[in-house]
């Protein structure tokens, strides 16, 4: 069976009886990470020859499957956004209480819900044939019944807003910050990543991210946290260093963590790429260390004692 991504975007509100949270702050980084990452021009001017070797070649095929699903998220991302705007500008959200987005035999969808949650209405519909180009969108105005599968990704939608209003969440809710659930479906079970958004401008949210797996009859099965808390990424200023190459910002995964850049962290900087006036993402765990470039679309993840041997760069005791 053909993988399926569904993206419902929906902003998660939570009641008063859960705390609003500050945002967390970045982790200090000590003089031995900036070093590091200061050599990142090292890795940029080498880039081209490095990316053929034998190192390289070894972790392809999970940068390869990492980066294919962030764009696949981001992709779902920005047909959500691109209708919603579409929306908002040329016809009404009057009659609008959420919209779900998802993709099925390689074409994404977009579907704006009327009614009541339970058994909604489509009252609009924007389809994205493949391969997506956020320009080449087919747009369908007459209110009509959901499909079955429409129907299915709907009862999980409830599911999840359900679990997000508990008072002991097993989310954290952030001021200003947007949960939108993307479901990628395989087979008889559906991953659910909730990605963080925000509608401040002076920074991109990474992190604050979740991996939710169900089974076919949409039983939760297991919940993660992909990162362990939110971390904000400023468009400039702190956080971003100037490389021999231009402009590069950078995270780093603790021990709880993967130990490359995550799919959403991909998806996230794909989004906010027009915002950004650096070139790169550098994440930064105990035994990798992975470069994104948002605008080529390239992964690279290397070993840390490769990066290590390359720059040159010694840990300080």
């Amino acid at each position: 069976m053909k993988k399926e991504m569904i993206h419902l975007h929906t902003e998660v509100q939570f009641d008063g009886q859960v705390q609003i949270y500050e945002r967390e702050k970045p982790p200090a980084f000590s003089y031995y990470h900036v070093l590091l990452f200061i050599c990142h021009s090292i890795f940029l001017f080498s880039f081209t020859s490095y990316s053929q070797n034998d190192t390289s070649n070894y972790f392809k095929p999970v940068s390869d499957s990492i980066l294919k699903e962030g764009i696949e998220i981001y992709e779902c991302n920005r047909a959500s956004k691109n209708s919603a705007e579409f929306l908002i500008e040329k016809l009404s959200m009057e009659e609008i209480f959420g919209l779900i987005t998802y993709k099925k035999n390689k074409a994404i969808h977009t579907i704006f819900l009327k009614g009541n949650s339970k058994d909604p209405e489509a009252r609009y519909t924007f389809s994205y044939p493949a391969p997506f180009n956020a320009e080449n969108v087919n747009f369908d105005g007459e209110s009509r019944p959901l499909s079955e599968f429409e129907i299915s990704l709907n009862k999980m939608r409830n599911k999840i807003l359900k679990l997000a209003r508990k008072r002991k969440s097993f989310f954290t809710n952030y001021a200003e910050i947007v949960l939108n659930p993307v479901f990628i479906q395989k087979e008889d079970i559906t991953h659910v990543f909730l990605i963080s958004s925000s509608h401040d401008n002076s920074f991109i949210p990474l992190g604050n991210d979740y991996l939710l797996v169900f089974d076919e009859k949409s039983k939760l099965l297991s919940k993660t946290k992909i990162h362990q808390n939110l971390i904000e990424v400023p468009v400039s200023g702190r956080d971003t260093l100037q490389s021999g190459q231009g402009l590069a910002s950078f995270h780093i995964h603790s021990e709880l963590s993967s130990p490359f850049i995550s799919s959403t962290d991909i998806s996230t900087l794909l989004m906010q790429k027009e915002t950004m006036n650096w070139e790169s993402h550098v994440v930064v765990s105990s035994e990798y260390v992975s470069f994104f470039f948002p605008e080529q679309q390239i992964l690279e993840i290397i070993t840390r004692e490769e990066y290590e041997k390359m720059s040159g760069a010694k840990e300080k005791e």
